[in-house]
């Protein structure tokens, strides 16, 4: 409860506090809401242009190394790309995945939170599951305040 709780606690955040990446003059179409993805809080939308991949590519790697944040590109470079920036501070991740489609390409941004509370795993009646619960507690035990094994 406590769990599901903060992670609609993180989808509100991301809503509110940052936007999606878009790219200029184009509408900005979001899809879902409150979407969760490994349990993480995220936000996702696509837009089109007549712009190629390597224009938009660029436009959103210039705009986020200006901000500062540690920013990446992969892909093949010709039919689609991945443009992805980290924010430390707001423990964001931003991302456009871009993709070639004839004279036109079709972006979809991502804006996932990277610092969230995972659901507890639900755990049988049975033996198995009993074990399980027991070895998962072991684990959480024995991990620092940080997060590290100690």
């Amino acid at each position: 409860m406590i769990a599901s709780s903060l992670a609609l606690l993180c989808c509100v955040l991301l809503s509110s506090a940052l936007q999606l990446p878009d790219y200029p003059g184009t509408i900005l179409t979001e899809v879902g809401e409150g979407m969760l993805a490994d349990g993480a809080p995220q936000r996702m939308a696509y837009f089109v242009t007549s712009d190629s991949v390597e224009t938009v590519a660029e436009y959103f790697y210039r705009s986020w190394i200006a901000e500062g944040q540690l920013t990446f590109v992969d892909g093949d470079f010709e039919q689609a790309l991945i443009v992805s920036a980290f924010s430390t501070v707001d423990a964001i991740q931003r991302a456009v995945i871009l993709r070639a489609q004839g004279r036109t390409t079709v972006g979809f941004s991502v804006l996932r939170a990277l610092r969230f509370e995972r659901p507890p795993v639900a755990v049988g009646d049975d033996i198995e599951g009993q074990l399980f619960g027991v070895f998962q507690t072991l684990i959480a035990a024995s991990a620092s305040p940080e997060g590290e094994p100690r």
